[in-house]
Formats: C-alpha cells, sequence, structure tokens
C-alpha cells in the first residue's frame, strides 16, 4: 500500500484566527445548561439535586430573557478605572440597576419547588427594597483582593468576609510564563499574609501540605 507523505507546508493553517475571548451566548447559555443537568438526572444517585438545579438553569434563563441591555461604563469611566488599575465592572464602584430584584422573584420562584430551600426563599421574601439592596451589597462588596507590597502584582489572593476564606487569583496578562502550581508555591508569603489576616485558604496545592497544628 502506497503511502503518502505530507510535505512541509501542504497543510495550511486556517485562514481566521480563533478569538482572543470567546463570549458566552446569552440567548442559550442557561438553557443548555438546564437540559443538561435533566439528561444527567435521568438514573443519577443525585437525580433530585441536579433537577432542581435544572429547574434553577432554566428561570435563570427566563430571567436573562426579559432582562433590559445593562448600563455600561461609559469611555471616561473606563479610562478613570484604567489610570487607577480597577475594574471596569468592580462590585465597589457599579451601580447596580434595580432590575435584578425583579430577576430574583422569577429564580426564586423556580425555587420553591423544593421543599429544602422553601423556608431560605420565604425569608428573602418578605424583605425590603432596601434589605435587598443591603444583602446584595453584602455579598457583592464582601470581596477583596490582597497582595504583596512590592512583589509580584500578577498573583493576588481573593478574600470573601462572608465565608472567611480566600484563593490565588494569576493574571496571565501580566505575566504569560505563570504556572498554577509553581507560583501558588513562591508566593507563600501571601499565604502567610492572608492566615495573620483571618482568612483560611479554600483551595488546595498537592504539592504543599501544611504541618498539623499541635493541640
Amino acid at each position: 500500500m502506497a503511502t503518502t507523505v505530507i510535505e512541509p507546508g501542504f497543510i495550511q493553517p486556517p485562514s481566521i484566527e480563533p478569538p482572543f475571548l470567546r463570549q458566552p451566548n446569552g440567548s442559550v447559555l442557561f438553557g443548555e445548561r438546564s437540559r443538561r443537568l435533566m439528561a444527567l438526572a435521568d438514573g443519577h444517585i443525585m437525580a433530585d439535586f441536579l433537577r432542581f438545579m435544572g429547574h434553577l438553569a432554566e428561570a435563570q434563563q427566563r430571567t436573562l430573557d426579559r432582562q433590559a441591555a445593562p448600563v455600561l461604563p461609559d469611555a471616561g469611566q473606563i479610562s478613570l478605572c484604567k489610570v487607577h488599575g480597577m475594574p471596569p465592572l468592580g462590585t465597589q464602584t457599579l451601580q447596580r440597576d434595580s432590575s435584578w430584584r425583579e430577576g430574583l422573584s422569577t429564580i426564586l420562584e423556580a425555587g420553591q419547588a423544593n421543599a429544602a430551600t422553601q423556608a431560605a426563599i420565604a425569608r428573602i421574601q418578605v424583605l425590603s427594597e432596601t434589605e435587598l439592596e443591603v444583602f446584595a451589597d453584602r455579598l457583592l462588596k464582601g470581596i477583596a483582593y490582597f497582595n504583596i507590597e512590592g512583589g509580584d502584582d500578577a498573583v493576588k489572593a481573593e478574600a470573601c468576609d462572608e465565608c472567611n476564606s480566600y484563593l490565588k487569583i494569576l493574571y496571565l496578562e501580566k505575566n504569560m510564563a505563570l504556572d498554577p502550581i509553581a507560583d501558588d508555591l513562591a508566593s507563600l508569603a501571601l499565604d502567610i499574609l492572608m492566615d495573620e489576616a483571618g482568612y483560611q485558604r479554600s483551595g488546595p496545592n498537592l504539592l504543599l501540605f501544611p504541618a498539623a497544628q499541635d493541640a
């Protein structure tokens, strides 16, 4: 049988470069997730939980379909954020549109089908608009970022005041050579800082085994 030898350059690379950022398709994102969850539920040991999450994803899709286009930062706000090194959609500065509460109502209705969540939903439903906004602030603005002063700005700790834990965040756009395991180990000073601040690490490094503290 004859063997075909492919000469260098015979297979041409695609003429279109893949996109740098692939944005999710909001018109089908949660709907497809819902259908996948429902399919996984059949015969699964966690079938009830997966179906519940499928109904929740379906409610998220309905909410997104009804939601008006969000008001995004203008060019001046984006420029100001760049100057100060702040994210343009950061929870500390972004003015939240009140329409989110309507979406929350749709999602809560879907959650009522599960008896285990009814008590929690009932507590949320009696909150006033002001109380809901305060609750949202607590959830969103409880996130803070830490790094070692004068250290590598490409490695930070994302801390949650609500759960009192943190995760390492590595920014490849600042250093393409970053490795999630190696650079995690090389930034243990940041872990010490977070421990002293009272936060617990929530993500393991399989090459790092903290010694058990003496009783």
